[in-house]
């Protein structure tokens, strides 16, 4: 059975694939365990479109999804307060 593929890091796309890519908005406004349940949201509709949808032909397509960045309120990337 096909599953979703949680997108970690970039990957090359391959043009003789259909791909659905699946994600959450990030509002800045929202808590981290809000965060949480909208990304569990997102992996849940991203199986539901990886075992659900297929070509005309029959083949299944490809899903991925990833988890939307923490944003500040300005739109930047948070930092994690850490020292590079």
């Amino acid at each position: 059975m096909t599953k979703a593929q949680r997108l970690t890091q970039d990957l090359e796309a391959k043009p003789e694939a259909v791909n659905f890519g699946v994600f959450a908005t990030g509002d800045p406004r929202i808590d981290e365990d809000s965060r949480k349940r909208a990304a569990n949201i997102v992996g849940m509709v991203a199986e539901v479109v990886a075992k659900g949808v297929r070509m005309p032909d029959g083949r299944p397509v490809e899903c991925v999804w990833r988890r939307a960045k923490s944003q500040s309120r300005h739109g930047r990337p948070r930092r994690s307060g850490k020292a590079e």
